[in-house]
C-alpha cells in the first residue's frame, strides 16, 4: 500500500505511424476523470513493413473495419497536439528492443513519469521501463490474454470463440511482465466492425482503473506475472478467414432468427437453505418450485419482503400474450397454497423489483429499461399498494439495479442494457443524494458483472451474485467475493459458479439468488417450442419486414426481457 498520489504523469510510446483510437479514448477518459495528464508523446521509429496491417489490407477492408473508429489510426500530427514530443530510437521488431542514445534515455527521465502508456502492438524490451514509477502499460487481447495486437481481438470474433479477455499488462523496472487489470467481452458475430470496437472500447477503460487505484494508494500486493512477449503475432488475415466469417456471420443471423421463435420460460422456486450455503462446492440444492401461473405466465426475479418470515415476496411477472412484464406479490400459507396479486404494472414491461427497508418503510427499485433513471418506488402503510417515491438517479439505461448498505453508506450497482458492464453509486442515505464511482464502469466481464441479487455478509466478508451470461442470458449465477469497496477502488474475485441442475424442471438457467430469512429465492429458466408463440412471433417478424410497426403487436422477442 502507498499513499494517495494525485496527478500522475504519464508517457504516451508510440509509432510515426500514428495512434489507434482506443488508445486516443484511453488518454480521453485519464483526463476526463482528473486521475492523470500526458506529460510527453514518446515517438518511436519502426521499419516499413513490421508495423501492424493498415486498412489498406482488402481482406480488413472487405470485414467492415474502415467502419471501426477504434480500431483506426490517426495521424500522429492529429494527436494531443498540446502535449510536448521527444523522439526515440527504432524498434527493433524482431527482439523488441528500443534502441536509446543515453542523451534520448536522459531527456525520457527528465519527464519524472509514473508510466508509460504504450501502443505500438509489442511490448518493448531495454531500459525505458525502469525511467517510469510503475514502468511500461500495454494491452494483451485474445482468449487467453497471450498477444499485444489487436489482430487477436479480430481473430476471436473470426473463429468460434465464445468470449475474449483483454488485459492491461506492466512492464516494471526489475524486468518482470504483471497482469495489472483484466475485463472479458462476450462475442457476436452480427457485425464485424461493432464488435471489434466494442472490444476496443473495453480495453480503453483499464488504464483508468489502474490510476484511479493508484491515485488512492491501492497496489496489488501479489501481482500475477505473465510470460513477456518481445515478438507480436502479425499474421495476416487470409482471404479465407474473412470466407470463414462471413459463413459464420450468415449461421449466427440464421440461429437467432430461428431461436427466436422459442418460448424461455421462468418460474421462482424455494431452497430451505441459507446462501452461505451455496459457497459450498458440494452443496446441491433442492428447490421447490411454485406453480406455474394460469394462462402460462413466467415468473422471475423474486425479491423477498422483509420482516414476512418467508411468506411474501414480489417477482416479475411476464404475460405470454402480450409480452409485458409487471409486479406481482407472491403469498405462500401454511398449507402450501400460493396467490398471485398485481401490486405494480405499466404500458411497458416492468422487471427486478430489488426490495429493501429503511427507517420503518419499505422500499422498492423497479427495473424499467424503457426509462433513462433508477425510480424508488414506497410501500403504505397498509402493505397492500406501491407508489411511485422519487427517481434516485437520472440520465443512466440501469438494468438489474441493485441496492445495498456496505462501508458505512448505501451502494447501487446496476448492469449495462447488454449486461457485460458493471456501474457502482454511492449515497450517505438510500434517498440519497447518489454519485457515481469515479472508475465507472468498475467492471467489464459478460460472465460475473450483471447483478443476480442483494449482496450478503458470511464470516466477515461480502459476498455478490452475479449473472453469467457466457452462453447465453442468465445461465448461471457465479458468486463475488467482493474484496474492496470503496469510492477509490471496486474489487472482487469469482469463488463459486451456480449451474441449473439438468434434472430440475427448468434445467437451461438460473439468474437471481436472493435470501429469505434462513431460505433462499432462485429462478430457473426452460426452453420450449410452442406453436402458438411461434406463430405470433412469425407474424410479428413479417409485419415489421412490411413496415406494419404495431406496440401491441406480438411477443418480446430479446431473451434478456426473461420470454426469449
Amino acid at each position: 500500500m502507498r499513499a494517495a498520489r494525485e496527478n500522475l504523469r504519464f508517457g504516451i510510446l508510440c509509432a510515426v505511424q500514428g495512434v489507434p483510437g482506443f488508445v486516443r479514448r484511453a488518454v480521453e477518459r485519464l483526463i476526463e476523470g482528473d486521475l492523470a495528464r500526458p506529460a510527453v508523446v514518446m515517438v518511436a521509429r519502426i521499419e516499413a513493413g513490421t508495423h501492424q496491417p493498415r486498412l489498406k489490407n482488402w481482406n480488413l477492408r472487405l470485414l467492415g473495419l474502415d467502419c471501426a473508429p477504434l480500431w483506426r489510426s490517426a495521424p500522429l500530427e492529429q494527436c494531443f497536439p498540446e502535449v510536448p514530443r521527444l523522439s526515440l530510437g527504432e524498434l527493433q521488431p524482431e527482439s523488441g528492443i528500443l534502441r536509446m542514445t543515453p542523451e534520448e534515455l536522459a531527456a525520457a527521465r527528465n519527464y519524472q513519469l509514473d508510466f508509460i502508456l504504450n501502443c505500438l502492438g509489442q511490448e518493448p524490451a531495454g531500459e525505458l521501463a525502469q525511467i517510469a514509477r510503475y514502468g511500461i502499460w500495454f494491452w494483451r487481447f485474445g482468449e487467453q490474454g497471450e498477444q499485444e495486437s489487436t489482430l487477436a481481438a479480430l481473430r476471436g470474433i473470426i473463429r468460434k470463440a465464445v468470449v475474449t479477455n483483454v488485459l492491461l499488462c506492466g512492464r516494471i523496472s526489475d524486468g518482470r511482465t504483471i497482469r495489472l487489470q483484466q475485463c472479458s467481452v462476450k462475442i457476436s458475430r452480427y457485425s464485424f466492425h461493432r464488435m471489434l470496437d466494442k472490444i476496443l472500447d473495453a480495453a480503453a477503460h483499464l488504464p483508468r482503473w489502474q490510476c484511479a487505484e493508484l491515485t488512492a494508494g491501492v497496489e496489488d500486493s501479489n501481482p500475477v506475472e505473465m510470460t513477456a512477449e518481445t515478438t507480436p503475432a502479425q499474421a495476416a488475415v487470409s482471404t479465407v478467414d474473412v470466407l470463414k466469417a462471413w459463413r459464420r456471420q450468415t449461421a449466427a443471423r440464421l440461429a437467432r432468427s430461428i431461436l427466436s421463435l422459442r418460448l424461455t420460460c421462468w418460474n421462482v422456486g424455494l431452497v430451505r437453505a441459507a446462501r452461505p450455503c451455496f459457497l459450498d462446492p458440494a452443496f446441491k440444492p433442492e428447490v421447490e418450485w411454485l406453480p406455474q401461473p394460469r394462462g402460462g405466465s413466467i415468473l422471475a426475479d423474486p425479491f423477498p419482503l422483509p420482516n414476512e418470515a418467508q411468506s411474501r415476496c414480489l417477482a416479475e411477472e411476464i404475460d405470454r400474450a402480450s409480452g409485458r412484464g409487471r409486479i406481482v406479490e407472491i403469498r405462500l400459507d401454511e398449507q402450501g397454497g400460493v396467490a398471485f396479486k398485481p401490486v405494480i404494472a405499466a404500458k411497458h414491461s416492468l422487471s427486478y423489483p430489488c426490495v429493501f427497508e429503511y427507517e420503518g418503510r419499505i422500499f422498492c427499485l423497479i427495473g424499467d429499461e424503457t426509462e433513462q433513471a433508477v425510480k424508488l418506488h414506497v410501500n403504505d402503510s397498509g402493505r397492500s399498494k406501491w407508489c411511485f417515491h422519487s427517481v434516485l438517479i437520472e440520465g443512466v439505461m440501469s438494468t438489474d439495479a441493485t441496492i445495498f448498505p456496505a462501508n458505512g453508506s448505501w451502494w447501487i450497482m446496476h448492469s449495462s442494457m447488454d449486461g457485460q458492464a458493471l456501474y457502482l453509486w454511492n449515497a450517505p442515505t438510500p434517498l440519497g443524494p447518489w454519485q457515481p464511482h469515479p472508475a465507472n464502469p468498475v467492471k467489464i466481464d459478460v460472465g460475473s458483472a450483471r447483478p443476480a441479487g442483494t449482496p450478503f455478509w458470511h464470516e466477515g466478508k461480502l459476498y455478490r451474485p452475479a449473472q453469467d451470461g457466457t452462453r447465453s442470458y442468465g445461465s448461471a449465477v457465479v458468486i463475488n467475493r467482493i474484496d474492496c469497496l470503496s469510492l477509490a477502488c471496486f474489487r472482487e474475485t469469482v469463488v463459486r459458479r451456480v449451474e441449473p441442475d439438468p434434472n430440475w424442471p427448468y434445467p437451461d438457467g438460473i439468474h437471481t439468488l436472493t435470501g429469505w430469512g434462513e431460505y433462499t429465492l432462485v429462478d430457473g429458466k426452460r426452453y420450449r417450442w410452442a406453436p402458438d408463440v411461434i406463430v405470433t412471433r412469425i407474424i410479428l417478424k413479417l409485419s415489421k419486414a412490411l413496415g406494419r410497426r404495431s406496440a401491441d403487436a406480438g411477443l418480446f422477442t430479446d431473451e434478456s426481457s426473461h420470454n426469449g
